[in-house]
């Protein structure tokens, strides 16, 4: 009893830095509370490797930097993870070895101050579980007896990317957070469009936040993911760019994917934006799967935009035109509560969903800074921190992209100075022949262990999540 009032007493003192630390053997409620003390560190859950069960247990993490600066929830970093047989009659084989370096590889964090709902394997409410990394280790965790745990206590994580950046004189601060669905998600050419249960690839939810003295003044929430029906790429050796098979019941997944959107996000359900960047140009080999799309979201009378990136963005200006055609069909709008509240969802998506889309994206980011500051907005105040901006989602697509490609972002050099450098050409040349020699090689084993990790998350014929 007087351990947890001391503990209790730390947290709400510390504002949950040093809290944490102090913490870290202790069970959390959802709304933080710290409810039972227990004899060990934290667990992501149970994988069964080969009929043989193993606890995923937490050995080392790491303290976002400028965490104690804003006031959301406290995210460690998961650096280290090791894997437990359950029973001594088995020890562990030499996937043991590969999940755990996978596990550590996929940027993922977990808090046990869980205003995010992630502090306890018992998760607030669908949406957060659909975001919750581990959800499947957690399922198999709830099904092993008391003994079996060893004392583990089980914590939710993200995976994706949590960065914060703030002015010298910490007047205000900017924090963006990536999660990534493990819904439907492998590597690049294992996993595109959607599923039969509207589940699509790399669907990834990234907000973008603004505070002042470290007060929230507003946030801006974007989506990415694979273009939502059922198509697909198969990679080998003789052609860099696989073509595009579009398959069939599409419309039913779109459907169920638009569902889903309206579930999860229920309060702009009715202002969603489909933003397309892939290539509409006849003689383009995404053309194809460009106007399809274009005509099922109009079909099934969805607000949906087409810009094509290659195309526009070597005009000068062309952040300047996409953002007057997005205001031709939705409005950038926040309202005021508690804190600014946005009125629009805007899902982007290229094919991978990783370069122009971040780059796409970091655009929005700005273009929202702007009008959430409003009239705090000067010019000098503003272009202070642009470059903040432009260092998280640059930061942010790198993350993004090493998880479903292999390797760092293309086009990091819009994302960080809104313009192409000879450099960062020479880089994108250097980095797609890695991703080249990836999808061909590696990838394979990759995916067999993300299937692990994830399982199957799709029921045929059930849209629920």
């Amino acid at each position: 009893m007087m351990r947890r009032w001391i503990a209790a007493l730390l947290l709400s003192i510390t504002g949950g830095i040093f809290g944490l630390i102090f913490l870290y053997n202790y069970r959390v409620t959802n709304d933080g509370k710290v409810i039972e003390a227990v004899n060990s560190k934290l667990a992501l859950g149970a994988v069964r490797l080969r009929n043989k069960l193993f606890l995923v247990t937490i050995t080392g993490d790491s303290s976002l930097p400028g965490d104690s600066m804003v006031n959301s929830s406290r995210f460690k970093r998961i650096s280290r993870v090791k894997l437990i047989p359950v029973g001594d009659e088995f020890k562990c084989n030499e996937d043991c070895a590969k999940i755990a370096a996978l596990l550590e590889s996929m940027s993922l964090h977990y808090s046990l101050d869980s205003g995010d709902g992630l502090g306890s394997h018992v998760l607030k409410d669908d949406s957060q579980a659909y975001f919750t990394a581990n959800k499947h280790m957690l399922d198999e965790f709830e099904k092993l007896h008391v003994d079996q745990t060893m004392g583990y206590a089980a914590v939710g994580a993200v995976m994706g990317y949590v960065g914060i950046e703030c002015l010298p004189d910490m007047s205000y601060c900017l924090s963006l957070q990536s999660k990534t669905s493990t819904q439907r998600y492998s590597t690049r050419f294992k996993s595109r469009g959607a599923d039969e249960c509207g589940n699509v690839s790399n669907f990834i939810e990234s907000e973008f936040r603004v505070y002042r003295k470290r007060a929230i003044l507003g946030s801006f929430l974007q989506i990415r993911g694979s273009i939502p029906f059922n198509w697909s790429q198969t990679p080998d050796m003789t052609a860099v760019t696989p073509p595009i098979i579009i398959g069939e019941s599409n419309e039913e997944s779109f459907t169920k994917h638009m569902a889903l959107l309206q579930k999860l996000y229920p309060t702009m359900r009715d202002s969603i934006l489909l933003l397309s960047l892939v290539d509409m140009e006849k003689e383009r080999r995404e053309s194809q799967i460009g106007k399809y799309y274009e005509s099922l979201a109009e079909n099934c009378k969805q607000n949906f935009l087409s810009f094509d990136y290659h195309c526009e963005s070597a005009k000068p200006g062309w952040e300047i035109n996409l953002s007057k055609k997005i205001e031709e069909k939705v409005k950038i709008t926040f309202t005021s509560h508690d804190t600014l509240q946005q009125s629009t969802l805007i899902r982007t998506n290229c094919i991978d969903c990783l370069d122009r889309t971040n780059a796409v994206q970091t655009v929005l980011a700005l273009i929202a800074l702007k009008r959430i500051l409003g009239s705090d907005d000067d010019v000098k105040l503003y272009e202070k921190l642009v470059p903040l901006a432009r260092k998280l989602w640059t930061m942010n697509g790198n993350i993004i992209s090493r998880h479903y490609a292999g390797t760092d972002a293309l086009k990091s050099d819009v994302a960080m100075h809104g313009t192409r450098t000879f450099s960062g050409i020479i880089y994108d040349y250097l980095t797609s022949s890695r991703r080249f020699i990836q999808a061909r090689t590696s990838d394979e084993e990759k995916a067999r262990l993300m299937g692990i990790i994830h399982g199957d998350n799709c029921v045929p014929g059930n849209g629920e999540f």
